[in-house]
């Protein structure tokens, strides 16, 4: 009975565990979507150059057009890995178009345009998140208001030597609904395995035990 009850308890943890690993991999491949990448135009950094892209994301749930999983995605500016974005000053408009053409701003702040800052990857710059409306066409208009090569000095409203050109990427990262989940998802990964792993020593534990009995009955005498 004892074998049978340990029995039960490791096929009940191995469930679990299976249970648990594949609610791991599929984390896994959410993983990989929440992080991805979309790559824009490229821009010539040169003062007054400009460069569009319009993005349908299109499907009929937010979930089909950005991955739930994402914080709000942010636009980034990245410069070619030789030459970097020097001290370039860039702005950026993102709007949705209304039904009547009205325009709205994509920016969480609201502002119709943003200039970029430094982010924290070198030779990039950052434009702030974005809100998501699947619904509609995302409008982004890129416009150099300076340009100024990485080896040169210019003076505001000069450019100086061409700093090269940098492409327009859209990418986030993973929420902390998405990060608390996966880590849970882990620790029940691990702890479905000390289960499985206990159950399986007390099984031969008992395996053991009921041997030890069986062979203590053998070996002693008969009584009268």
């Amino acid at each position: 009975m004892n074998a049978f009850r340990f029995l039960s308890l490791l096929t009940v943890g191995f469930s679990l565990l299976v249970l648990v690993f594949l609610l791991n991999a599929t984390q896994g491949r959410l993983e990989s979507e929440a992080f991805r990448v979309l790559e824009g135009p490229e821009v010539a950094l040169e003062p007054g150059q400009t460069a569009q892209w319009t993005l349908e994301l299109g499907g009929s749930r937010i979930e089909e057009a950005w991955p739930a999983a994402q914080r709000q995605p942010r636009i980034f500016l990245v410069g070619d890995p030789s030459g970097g974005l020097g001290d370039a000053s860039v702005a950026v408009s993102a709007t949705y178009v209304d039904e009547d053409d009205t325009p709205r701003s994509a920016f969480v702040s609201g502002a119709a345009e943003v200039t970029g800052v430094a982010g924290e990857d070198p030779g990039e710059l950052e434009f702030g998140p974005l809100w998501m409306n699947w619904e509609q066409e995302l409008q982004l208009e890129v416009r150099v208001l300076e340009a100024v090569a990485s080896g040169g000095a210019g003076a505001s409203g000069e450019a100086g030597a061409s700093g090269g050109a940098a492409r327009l990427v859209m990418r986030g990262e993973a929420s902390l609904d998405y990060l608390a989940a996966r880590s849970m998802a882990r620790t029940l990964w691990f702890v479905f395995t000390a289960i499985a792993a206990a159950g399986f020593a007390g099984l031969m534990l008992t395996v053991r035990e009921d041997a030890a009995a069986a062979s203590q009955r053998t070996k002693s005498p008969p009584q009268a």
